[in-house]
């Protein structure tokens, strides 16, 4: 049976997530949509369950809304959709952004915004990857007749923009249950990795704003000293990205002059 994967992180996504959950078996009998909010039972392995799903879905679609464009967690299940199907097939679906609202790495994948042209590209794109029985010529009159179920719910979600931006604490701490919650010891190991270089003073998160969104977030390493690659010694390079994120390298000394006044 065909299933599409629901990602979401935050009230509202939740609500879209749930939106679409509801919606999407009515335009395309016989498919499952997963959410975690619905679909994982209690006493269930968490984390067998999840990566189960992420591994057997057609496509994946993430919910993006202007309170949660710096999830870590959309951008990891991004990522674990990414490898489990082709990666055409990860959409976000824009809830009141553009698609510039959008930074790295989410923004490699083409979105689509939650209105009716946007939702319109979402079920044919959905109509391809689970080769639906519904012939291509009567998909439009199929949407046309849905798709004000749709407009309805969505045009009842509260449209706020959380002027609260996180700290860089609060960042770094999700980053921490991240890794604990998924289990992952490929992230441990490689900041550990990173942590235990010894020309490595610390790491922190550095954010850029577009519009008054999150553009990008990515991970400051701060060094002692900056050298060419040609320098550094064998196992202590840092990596280019961790997580999805761009790391950046910056010499603890230009950290100080941008503190000075």
């Amino acid at each position: 049976m065909p299933q599409v994967f629901l990602s979401w992180s935050g009230e509202q996504s939740r609500l879209i997530a749930d939106a679409l959950k509801q919606w999407l078996p009515r335009v395309f009998q016989g498919l499952r949509v997963w959410m975690s909010e619905h679909d994982i039972q209690a006493g269930e392995r968490w984390r067998h369950t999840l990566y189960k799903q992420l591994e057997t879905s057609n496509l994946g679609i993430v919910c993006l809304t202007p309170e949660n464009l710096d999830s870590l967690w959309l951008v990891f299940e991004a990522g674990a959709l990414s490898k489990a199907v082709n990666e055409s097939r990860v959409i976000p679906y824009r809830f009141e952004l553009k698609s510039t609202d959008i930074g790295p790495p989410l923004a490699q994948f083409q979105s689509v915004g939650a209105d009716e042209k946007g939702t319109k590209s979402l079920i044919e794109s959905i109509h391809a990857a689970i080769n639906s029985p519904i012939p291509s010529s009567e998909l439009p009159e199929t949407f046309e007749v849905w798709w004000p179920h749709l407009e309805k719910f969505l045009s009842k979600i509260t449209h706020r923009i959380d002027t609260d931006r996180r700290s860089e604490r609060e960042i770094l701490e999700e980053i921490l249950a991240l890794v604990r919650r998924t289990g992952s010891r490929e992230i441990q190991t490689t900041i550990g990795r990173i942590l235990a270089i010894p020309n490595v003073h610390s790491m922190t998160v550095k954010r850029v704003f577009k519009g008054g969104f999150t553009g990008e977030i990515s991970i400051q390493v701060i060094v002692h000293r900056k050298m060419p690659l040609a320098d550094v010694p064998d196992g202590e390079r840092i990596p280019d990205m961790i997580y999805g994120m761009p790391i950046k390298v910056v010499e603890v000394r230009n950290i100080r002059k941008q503190k000075s006044p």
